[in-house]
Formats: structure tokens, sequence, C-alpha cells
């Protein structure tokens, strides 16, 4: 939570516990991508030897395709909720500068 607003000092508005749950839920979301890139593969592992000749290399590409897009999403679900994690402590500490040059400005 960011620090309560010193008396005279402007309030950062965040919403820390939306913000929180929000990075938690992207937190989910990646492993659950990560999980399904790895049940993927294994999938595909198991199936690749049924597949030979030109549908084998369209099913290698489909494979191959489909599990890049799991991953870049699970990494981008994981980038955000760290991004959400970095703006609370943003908030937080423009709230202890806004505190502070409310506690300087006082005669």
């Amino acid at each position: 939570m960011p620090p309560t607003p010193a008396p005279g000092a402007t309030a950062v508005a965040f919403d820390d516990v939306a913000a929180e749950r929000l990075a938690d839920r992207l937190d989910r979301l990646a492993q659950s991508l990560r999980n399904a890139e790895r049940d993927h593969a294994e999938a595909a592992a198991a199936a690749r030897p049924d597949w030979h000749g030109f549908t084998r290399t369209w099913f290698d590409a489909a494979v191959h395709e489909l599990g890049a897009t799991l991953r870049q999403a699970g990494t981008a679900a994981g980038h955000a909720a760290d991004t959400i994690r970095r703006a609370m402590v943003t908030a937080s500490l423009q709230q202890v500068q806004m505190n502070e040059a409310a506690m300087r400005s006082k005669p």
C-alpha cells in the first residue's frame, strides 16, 4: 500500500488492491500458458511419429507456431504482472516524495 498522504500533501491516486489483484491474475495466466505450452509439446511429441511427408512438414510448422504463441503470451502476461508491480512501487515512492515536499513547505 502506498503511504498515507501527509497533511497538505497531494494524494497519489493508485489502487494497490486492484493492481495486486490484476498482477496475481496475470501471474496465474502466465503459469497456465506455460502449462499449456508444456502440455502441447508433450502431445505433439507423442503424435509426431504418426506424421510423414508433407503432412509432417505441415504438422511441425503448426506445432512450432502454436508453441511459440503460447510462449509469447505467457511471457507477455508475466511481464505485464511485473509492470503492474513496478507501478505499485512507483506510486509509493511518489507519495513519499509528495509527503516530504509537503513537510518541507510547512513553516
